[in-house]
């Protein structure tokens, strides 16, 4: 699935390189990551938006298994999850004005 979502998006190099790492690694570190991010949260995951926790994972993932820069980790784990929350407030727009 994500070979082919990567030359879709047209996605090369040592881009696909790190997108794979990140998915892959991610998810191979689940357990863990979710420890981190229980610990580091004032809610059970249970009640945080899946795709945030993607997002949580992601960064936290960078964080303990990769080089990328904390900061740098930090800046686009926030920018996910600011684009998360305009969308969520898009979606939650349409379904309160229907047709419009």
């Amino acid at each position: 699935m994500l070979p082919g979502l990567l030359a879709q998006r047209r996605i090369t190099g040592r881009d696909a390189g790190l997108a794979t790492e990140l998915a892959y690694g991610a998810c191979r570190a689940q357990g863990l990551l979710d420890a981190v991010v229980a610990e580091c949260s004032n809610r059970p995951l249970s009640e945080v938006d899946p795709k945030l926790l993607d997002a949580l994972r992601l960064g936290v993932y960078q964080l303990l298994r990769t080089r990328i820069p904390a900061h740098a980790a930090v800046a686009s784990t926030v920018d996910i999850a600011r684009w998360r929350r305009v969308e969520a407030g898009r979606v939650r727009q349409r379904r309160a004005a229907p047709g419009r």
